[in-house]
């Protein structure tokens, strides 16, 4: 099977107890090594340990993304497909979380109160947890914002083979079907961001604050006002918050090419 992803957080106890001429930003950090879970919240003990916690600031999509290409590079091509499959629905649950972006927050980047998000939560948990309502949801959520029917990517003949019926697909299978969701989450992120231009602050940017606050009300953590720790950002191939993926032309083969041999 394909190797596990790793989340390196660094330790800001151990950074800051570096020398000064060895703290500029291209410094090495000290890390600490573990798998990425179902949160965006990780908390760590270091080698000398400095208790602490980090978030995660890559969004859930692009990391099952990456899974995906991870497999197609070590030639599990069913497990390619599958993930992503799951990284397209959960763009839907990114984009759903960006249009309702006005309901969070003020043109301040305040939140409007601090019941709105639990409330979301539990909406989210009891009536969203559906695929087949998320993507109701979020047809009509870009019908509202967009005044068009948004353009989905559909390959369910080969998701559904792969899924439920065992099928193995092929390497150009997989490719093909990992370019399609990687285009259509491109078009997508591409409107949000033009969408924005003008606006107090870009929606994309603050999906994974909603993200984690959520994440602390399933922790039952006060997240909402308290302090998240060190934020990390792992080097991903899809990156909805940056020009540079939506509007690039890499492909998924150039990308593993780039790739280092294990």
């Amino acid at each position: 099977m394909p190797d596990s992803m790793k989340l390196a957080i660094p330790c800001s106890s151990c950074f800051y107890l570096l020398p000064d001429s060895q703290r500029g930003l291209n410094a090495p950090r000290p890390t600490y090594l573990r798998e990425l879970g179902n949160t965006s919240l990780y908390d760590m003990t270091c080698d000398r340990g400095h208790q602490q916690r980090g978030w995660l600031a890559n969004h859930k999509f692009e990391i099952l993304f990456e899974s995906g290409i991870k497999a197609l590079k070590d030639e599990y091509y069913r497990e390619a497909v599958t993930s992503f499959a799951v990284a397209l629905e959960r763009f839907y649950e990114f984009s759903i979380i960006l249009l309702l972006m006005d309901n969070f927050f003020d043109e301040n980047q305040r939140l409007r109160g601090l019941d709105v998000l639990p409330k979301f939560g539990k909406f989210w948990s009891k009536t969203l947890k559906f695929s087949e309502r998320q993507l109701g949801a979020f047809c009509s959520l870009y019908i509202s914002e967009f005044g068009q029917i948004p353009l989905l990517f559909d390959d369910s003949e080969l998701r559904n083979k792969v899924i439920h019926a065992g099928y193995i697909p092929t390497l150009n299978e997989a490719l093909v079907f990992g370019e399609g969701v990687n285009k259509s989450i491109k078009q997508f992120c591409k409107k949000y961001d033009e969408k924005d231009v003008g606006r107090p602050y870009k929606r994309a940017t603050y999906v994974q604050r909603v993200s984690i606050a959520l994440d602390g009300l399933k922790l039952k953590s006060p997240l909402i006002t308290a302090d998240y720790g060190h934020m990390t950002k792992v080097s991903l191939f899809v990156d909805a918050t940056v020009d540079s993926y939506f509007n690039g032309s890499i492909t998924i083969a150039d990308y593993i090419a780039s790739m280092p041999t294990s």
